[in-house]
């Protein structure tokens, strides 16, 4: 947006200046009628067209210096309201996603209470049925660590391991597409202990606006939060804690349908994952770390 202040001093300094010229113009015809023709006159000329020579060449520099300094504003301003923009689009998906984990956590204790004499029964076979039932109707942020918890509970049972390890393999496959309880494109996951450091750095291609990263625990903590800069200079970085697991989501704005984003993704020693990822229609895609 252009601002009025700096453009009207751009316009009164350009006029000040072209009033000195004029006077310089003047003097030199004042100066040839009063020297004549001759020696004296040419040393005057071009004494004096060197003197207007100069005085139009610091007039177009301020003017193109008051120019650069307008332009710098506007990209500042103008980026100081994508970071803005980008923000409060994290913050309105992390409230659609707190909003949408409240309602499926009331339905999955809703179900738990319902089923609990075969959840904690001695019915194996009742066991798997309901383990099987939960993995298909709750996203894997909410079974996988209830799943872990029945296991310590029931360690002889065999339901509940094999209930953890379904959520894994069915989170896993879910790719490029809209996973459960997140609310991004699934493009990988891993599991991993606790205690390994996982980075992302990131390269947008001039198609997409802005863009960031947020990290979520399965338990609804929003761990860590990168903006785009941070994430292009120096990456971003978090260690995994024990009995954590998350999702590592980033969230972009585009400009066109071929805006795309380079994404490095990693843990040291233990697995790389480097994709470049259309976001042009300004999906959320990200990736599933289950602790172990």
């Amino acid at each position: 947006m252009p601002d009025p202040i700096h453009d009207k001093l751009v316009e009164r300094t350009a006029a000040v200046e072209e009033r000195k010229v004029a006077v310089s113009e003047r003097q030199i015809s004042l100066d040839e009628r009063r020297y004549g023709s001759g020696g004296a006159s040419d040393l005057v000329r071009t004494n004096l067209a060197g003197v207007l020579a100069f005085l139009t060449s610091v007039a177009s520099l301020f003017i193109a210096y008051q120019s650069l300094r307008v332009n710098d504003a506007a990209q500042s301003r103008q980026a100081s309201i994508e970071t803005r923009r980008v923000d409060l689009e994290t913050q309105k998906v992390i409230g659609e996603i707190d909003e949408r984990e409240h309602r499926l956590r009331f339905e999955l204790l809703e179900f738990t209470a319902k089923n609990r004499d075969l959840i904690f029964g001695e019915d194996e076979v009742a066991k798997d049925r309901i383990a099987k039932i939960m993995v298909v109707a709750f996203p894997a942020e909410l079974v996988y660590p209830l799943f872990q918890k029945l296991e310590k509970v029931s360690p002889s049972s065999a339901a509940w391991k094999e209930g953890t390890e379904q959520v894994k393999r069915t989170a896993l496959s879910q790719q490029n597409v809209t996973a459960g309880g997140g609310g991004m494109r699934v493009i990988g996951g891993f599991s991993l202990k606790s205690g390994m450091t996982i980075n992302l750095h990131t390269k947008a291609n001039a198609d997409v606006v802005t863009y960031a990263a947020v990290v979520r625990s399965f338990t609804g903590d929003t761990v860590a939060k990168w903006s785009a800069t941070e994430l292009e200079n120096k990456g971003g970085s978090f260690t995994t804690q024990p009995g954590n697991s998350y999702n590592v989501m980033v969230l972009a704005v585009a400009r066109s349908a071929s805006a795309s984003i380079h994404v490095n993704f990693s843990s040291p020693g233990i697995f790389k994952d480097e994709q470049e990822i259309n976001v042009g229609d300004n999906s959320n895609f990200g990736w599933r770390i289950f602790g172990e």
